[in-house]
């Protein structure tokens, strides 16, 4: 007596239990972007604007149990836009976005002035890479050709 069966060995079903989050990164340092994948043997792989990236020189890939994370390193503006993670089918993506590495050594102050008084407002910082500067008032651009506003710059 003998019996006969088929066995298909299926790869399993790999999705995130936990999705990319958009990061807001500062130039000059270092960005992590974290998911969680549903088994800790799951192989992900990371996409960059959806290309391929390697670890080694400005990526560094990290598994720890069901969490995956991808540092960038040194940050700069070319680093912007949007990074996948993949597992099978499955992927989830985010945003990272590059603010300036500008520091605020003196910043704005609440002044009073007279009415058809002159005002003056000041602050100090440092700006190394001479990124665009910008005044606004309640939330929108100083119109720099009304002729009451004079924005100048010192070094």
């Amino acid at each position: 007596a003998e019996t006969k069966c088929k066995l298909k060995v299926t790869d399993p079903a790999w999705d995130f239990t936990k999705k990319l989050e958009d990061i807001e990164g500062v130039e000059r340092e270092n960005s992590f972007f974290e998911c969680e994948v549903t088994d800790p043997d799951a192989a992900v792989t990371w996409c960059y604007r959806d290309k391929e990236i390697k670890p080694g020189g400005k990526y560094e890939f990290e598994s720890d149990g069901k969490k995956r994370r991808l540092k960038v390193k040194n940050c700069s503006n070319k680093d912007q836009g949007k990074y996948t993670c993949k597992v099978q089918e499955n992927a989830t993506s985010a945003e990272l976005y590059i603010e300036p590495d500008i520091k605020f050594f003196k910043k704005l102050s609440d002044v009073n002035e007279k009415e058809k008084g002159t005002l003056v407002l000041e602050c100090k910082a440092s700006n190394p890479r001479s990124q665009p500067v910008k005044w606004l008032k309640n939330g929108k651009p100083v119109d720099k050709n009304d002729s009451r506003v004079e924005i100048t710059r010192k070094g």
